[in-house]
């Protein structure tokens, strides 16, 4: 069973910053915290270290590339996002970088602002969170017979983690999907399993939150090409939805968007952005429950107001509608549930 991990990308230009050059590893052996940092990348780990040091007292700039930023592909989420997060510190989401170096024992980097004018500052850290890569290559397993994918990554079944059909089973962020804790476990739980009962092994149907099974999907797809999920084309893609119960929580421009393919209106992904976000909302434990649920489906859960969800609802309207509108079809309306 291989379980070796991940490690953080450490671009060589980035070498020049010696010892003030720390990863998301680092981050939590620190003894002081930083006056000013700056951080490349804006992942999901970026976002969350960023803003961790920011609340903390910390002076952030971060520094993102081709708007990547907190994996969101829906480009009005992704927007809403970024403006919520600039109103805390400077965040370039897709950033020249003009110079990196080392000035008088400090980081000083020269970039260009927003605007387009130059700019050198100064940091006591610089933060590199652009991504990890399996931690693989002392495994030497391009001498074993399992096949490797393009990225020296062993092809497996998401269904059971097993390798091929060899005795080899793969879990946790080794295996170059999405890193989240409670995937790794789940995987790690059914590797193991499969490994103990070999050959007899089992498949098992993932039934994570849709949150996480929808950017397991798209992070295979886009870094691996081993799975792909059903697209929806941009027609698809759902206006961002704000509302006045997140602003009277000061949850700065909340966005939600529904995502489904025109076929069989099952839900395909639904990215929002507001505070508490990985919570699990009470539609995403249903579907948890019940496996993939369709517009439909969803429309007839209850959005009690006033919540946040309810921006939900409204783009799961709107989806309905275009479904039946390339269909020449009209949706018939849906009753609310009581208290809705």
């Amino acid at each position: 069973m291989i379980a070796s991990g991940s490690a953080s990308i450490i671009p060589d230009d980035f070498k020049v910053f010696e010892d003030h050059l720390m990863t998301s590893d680092d981050v939590f052996d620190l003894k002081t915290l930083p006056r000013r940092c700056a951080v490349f990348g804006a992942s999901p780990i970026a976002l969350e270290l960023g803003q961790a040091f920011a609340r903390l007292g910390v002076d952030i700039f971060m520094f993102g590339q081709k708007n990547h930023v907190g994996a969101l592909s829906d480009t009005p989420v992704r927007d809403a996002l970024i403006e919520a997060l600039q109103q805390k510190f400077y965040l370039d989401p897709d950033a020249t970088i003009l110079e990196k170096s080392m000035q008088d024992g400090e980081p000083t980097i020269r970039f260009k602002l927003l605007d387009g004018t130059e700019r050198t500052e100064r940091f006591d850290r610089v933060l590199i969170a652009t991504g990890r890569k399996p931690a693989l290559a002392s495994l030497q397993l391009e001498k074993t017979s399992i096949e490797l994918n393009d990225k020296g990554v062993p092809v497996f079944d998401e269904s059971s983690m097993q390798c091929g059909d060899s005795s080899i089973f793969i879990a946790g962020d080794c295996d170059g999907t999405c890193h989240f804790l409670s995937d790794a476990a789940d995987e790690g739980k059914l590797a193991g399993d499969n490994a103990a009962r070999f050959p007899e092994v089992q498949s098992v149907q993932t039934q994570g939150a849709v949150f996480h099974r929808v950017l397991r999907a798209a992070s295979r797809q886009r870094r691996h090409g081993l799975r792909r999920p059903r697209q929806a084309d941009d027609s698809d893609r759902k206006r961002v939805v704000r509302n006045a119960r997140a602003q009277s929580r000061a949850t700065a421009k909340p966005g939600f968007a529904a995502l489904c393919p025109r076929q069989d209106r099952q839900i395909a992904g639904r990215p929002g952005v507001r505070a508490g976000a990985r919570t699990s909302r009470p539609s995403d434990c249903m579907g948890a429950a019940t496996g993939p649920l369709s517009v439909e489906d969803m429309l007839k859960l209850a959005f009690y107001h006033p919540v946040i969800e309810e921006g939900l609802r409204t783009a799961l309207k709107e989806a309905n509608k275009k479904c039946f509108e390339a269909r020449a079809q009209t949706a018939p309306e849906l009753p609310n549930a009581a208290g809705c």
